[in-house]
């Protein structure tokens, strides 16, 4: 089994200004970054989802990883959104995931990339597998630090 954590990481970028450092919010996996396990991808401009957004799509999103809302992502592939580009476009492309809620685990089923409309390259696949409760613990906690009320 591994061990899900949310959290936050500093995160360096450059735009027109120079560079910029910032906070995102971080899935992190057997206290690993989980874009670090995927082989980094930030340099492709991934590196956000909607735990960045704050109200609604904040909210949905915490639904989404507790499989109590429907996933819709940009792409029509109905799985989950892990990271995306920084300008919200999936047709840019993402990593993506679909979750499994059972009776006593969570499951990220082929975590993969996406970046064609309606299709997914499975170039580099993972599976998680967390125990429920912990996962659930671990959003919950998340939710309580960023104020999201579920």
């Amino acid at each position: 089994m591994n061990k899900f954590h949310m959290g936050w990481i500093n995160f360096t970028y450059a735009n027109k200004d120079g560079l910029v450092n910032e906070k995102i919010p971080e899935f992190l996996i057997d206290d690993q970054s989980l874009i670090e396990l995927l082989g980094d991808y930030r340099h492709l401009g991934n590196y956000d989802n909607d735990l960045n957004s704050d109200g609604v799509l904040s909210h949905h999103y915490i639904l989404q990883l507790l499989g109590r809302s429907s996933n819709n992502n940009q792409l029509g592939s109905n799985r989950t959104v892990l990271y995306r580009c920084h300008c919200a476009c999936d047709h840019c492309g993402i990593f993506s995931t679909e979750i499994i809620v059972g009776k006593l685990t969570v499951q990220w089923k082929l975590i993969a990339w996406e970046d064609q409309e309606n299709q997914t390259i499975f170039d580099q696949t993972t599976n998680l597998k967390f125990f429920k409760h912990q996962y659930f613990k671990a959003i919950e906690q998340y939710c309580e630090q960023k104020g999201i009320v579920l």
